[in-house]
């Protein structure tokens, strides 16, 4: 990790605000018809997705629950992946679902959340953040104006 990344995240600590998500979830699969009619309610029309110990654990495959998740899920909501990591078979796999996949990211440095953004073409307060890491996932959120969901376990 770069020591800019770090002194930043050191920073963010001391916002205890930008430290709590607005959903905590089991897993991703807590999303279903139920909660996406309460997201539609706050105008959430798109997720930034993280990978690692979000929809998958240990650098292994997603797993079959996860998969059936994700192609539910993309005709539901707009989707964008955004990874600190790099896995060429993930890179593969979104590519088959027609899922953007960004990879190499430095979460949770805004920049990365704004480009995700773009190219979901909505507004920030339309997104929510799906993750695992309250620093990379829930700080990159909060700051980019986002919702933003902890996931617990995958």
């Amino acid at each position: 990790m770069n020591i800019r990344i770090l002194i930043i995240k050191l920073k963010l600590l001391l916002l205890p605000s930008k430290l709590k998500p607005d959903f905590v979830l089991e897993s991703v699969r807590d999303i279903n018809e139920d909660f996406i009619k309460e997201l539609k309610k706050l105008d959430i029309n798109s997720l930034i997705l993280d990978v690692d110990d979000t929809l998958r654990t240990d650098l292994r495959d997603i797993s079959l629950q996860n998969k059936k998740w994700l192609e539910w899920i993309k005709d539901h909501l707009n989707i964008i992946v955004v990874s600190n990591g790099y896995d060429l078979s993930l890179k593969e796999y979104f590519k088959s679902l027609g899922i953007e996949y960004m990879y190499r990211t430095n979460k949770p440095l805004k920049k990365y959340f704004m480009i995700a953004k773009e190219k979901l073409a909505v507004n920030s307060e339309n997104i929510l953040v799906i993750g695992d890491s309250l620093l990379d996932d829930i700080i990159g959120g909060k700051i980019s104006s986002m919702y933003t969901a902890l996931v617990k376990w995958i």
